[in-house]
């Protein structure tokens, strides 16, 4: 302002635009407006989202406008959200927070997976990695990222980390004897974990010990033993009836090694908790667990192109639940990704854009003859990202390969020596059958029934979609914070049903009612979400799909007190 007061020949005016901290009320007025229709805490990837479409959601009538700058500001804040957890955590505890604090706290560790790498490196990044912490950090990175995402259908894996650390033998030669006794004291001594074991394997004070060391070198020690499918490295190895860590581990990095990698197995074992091994409700003793199934890597950023080739990273990965009907599904082989486009919207099987696909990995082991079989097709852009397309393949005459979509509207394609035949088409499935069992946020429920979210439709407890004739119930168990007339009753009954409480308007007589009693005569199928708590940390919670549930019996009205039996 001093420089600017100046006089200067031709200079009348001096106009001033003070910005300095406007931007935390000029945010308080569009975080206010759309507070009626958050549903659950609000962040800025939400506002966001909200903002791009806010008409659609507002009342008749009513209308806002938001500059395309604006929503570029809210953005580019939105971006740095991992920072500002991390950061609001950290000052908190007054020191660096631990990965499990972090992943409590709320914070998605799918985004920094995606984008920081992984947690050592986010740490790092932000600067809070001491000097021989890096230096452990640069020796044993791959190590770090593939305890992070490690496949665990159960949490044998973890638990035989957990001991072998506990008992300082991580670079010593393990009986398998060892471990398995290791493992079945760590059981006795944490009796909330024994649900996680086979029925057969539960009494552990009776079991023989033949039994049960059979039963832990066939999982975890066999797993332990098998490639990461990411990394493709084995980091442990069985001979001679012992069992050893492969790397190498220097004797001054040894303690700092070994704190590094409890603060994610940690973690691990606190989000397998949480979202795998059971739900006990304050009424009853009984504990709700999901049937064994093996396990497939699903791929959300890879887009299946169903048209022309498009781009997708298939670094990143979750699991689901390998779907039935296929046969000898193998995990190192076989995965789930989604179709994009309408290319082969046609013939007798189409498919849809968003179709959830099984895939098996075309490898020189089982690749066989592809004329005339469906395809994912590989090749890679001008910067060298991949890119995918999905095209039944025939061979012609002269020995070239032709791409032909089973839409006619698509042109038929000759393949070129850039092409990679990535993967052949083993089926649709259905995305109901992959998740159960699987955390999801309310906005990610929609996709599966091929709808869109919007906050005006999701937020109440029992939504119903007339046209694919499905209800939905999302119940969250503890009703704390909410007034006593929308505190229903809802709680497991046992490991096969629910008990649920309707909303307060509801009877048998009135058309909600008959929806409910009526389902499986109407055709309308029922699918059930629950969570613990409205809040896990200072964000939203995420609901666990238990699947399709059928309409037992019901008492009293207004409400109806509702017991559903779990199909799944």
């Amino acid at each position: 302002m001093g420089r600017g007061l100046r006089k200067s020949e031709g200079k009348d005016r001096l106009i001033i635009l003070d910005f300095v901290g406007n931007h935390h009320s000029f945010l308080n007025r569009p975080e206010m407006l759309f507070a009626s229709i958050i549903d659950g805490p609000q962040n800025r990837r939400k506002i966001v989202d909200l903002a791009k479409n806010a008409n659609k959601l507002l009342p008749a009538g009513c209308y806002v406008n938001f500059d395309l700058e604006f929503i570029d500001f809210l953005i580019s804040l939105s971006e740095d959200e991992l920072d500002i957890q991390y950061d609001r955590l950290k000052e908190t505890l007054g020191r660096r927070p631990t990965y499990t604090e972090f992943y409590n706290a709320g914070a998605s560790l799918e985004k920094l997976r995606r984008n920081r790498g992984s947690w050592w490196e986010f740490v790092d990044n932000k600067g809070d990695l001491k000097a021989d912490e890096l230096e452990v950090l640069e020796e044993h990175l791959q190590w770090f990222k593939d305890l992070a995402v490690t496949r665990t259908s159960k949490c044998y894996k973890l638990v035989l980390l957990t001991t072998l650390i506990e008992h300082k033998a991580f670079q010593s030669q393990v009986s398998i004897d060892d471990l398995a006794e290791w493992a079945r004291q760590w059981f006795l001594d944490n009796p909330e974990w024994i649900s996680d074991l086979p029925e057969s394997k539960q009494q552990l004070a009776s079991l023989s010990k033949s039994e049960w060391r059979a039963h832990w070198r066939t999982n975890p020690v066999k797993f332990w033993c098998t490639e990461e499918p990411e990394s493709k490295i084995a980091w442990f190895d069985i001979s001679n009836q012992q069992f050893h860590f492969k790397q190498s581990i220097s004797a001054i990095q040894y303690d700092l090694f070994l704190s590094m990698t409890v603060d994610i197995n940690k973690q691990r074992l606190a989000s397998y908790k949480h979202k795998r091994l059971s739900i006990t409700t304050p009424s009853t003793s009984n504990v709700v667990q999901f049937p064994e199934r093996v396990q497939l890597p699903f791929f959300p950023n890879i887009k299946i192109a169903c048209g022309h080739f498009k781009t997708g990273n298939a670094e990143v990965s979750e699991l689901v639940n390998a779907p039935f009907g296929y046969g000898n599904i193998d995990n190192s082989r076989h995965f789930i990704a989604r179709a994009s486009g309408n290319s082969m919207n046609g013939g007798k099987n189409p498919i849809y854009d968003g179709d959830y696909l099984l895939l098996e990995q075309i490898t020189p082991n089982n690749a066989g003859s592809i004329s005339n079989t469906t395809v994912a097709i590989e090749r890679q852009d001008e910067t060298g990202d991949n890119q995918y397309l999905l095209r039944k393949v025939l061979k012609n005459p002269d020995g070239s390969y032709t791409l032909r979509a089973a839409n006619p509207d698509y042109d038929d394609m000759i393949a070129s020596e850039e092409m990679v035949t990535f993967a052949r088409l083993k089926g649709k499935v259905d995305p109901l059958e992959l998740f159960v069992g699987q955390e999801l946020m309310r906005e990610e429920i929609p996709p599966l029934f091929n709808e869109e979210f919007n906050p005006g439709n999701w937020q109440s407890g029992h939504v119903v979609l007339k046209e694919k004739n499905v209800q939905i119930l999302l119940v969250t168990l503890n009703k704390q914070g909410k007034g006593s007339e929308h505190q229903y009753h809802d709680y497991f009954i046992d490991d096969k049903h629910f008990h649920w409480q309707s909303q307060n308007s509801t009877s048998p007589s009135n058309k909600r009612g008959r929806e409910i009693v009526e389902h499986q005569k109407l055709g309308s199928r029922i699918y059930l979400f629950v969570r613990e708590s409205k809040l896990r940390g200072k964000t939203a919670s995420p609901f666990m799909f238990y699947g399709e549930v059928q309409y037992v019996k019901h008492e009293s009205e207004k409400p109806m007190n509702v017991t559903w039996e779990l199909l799944s």
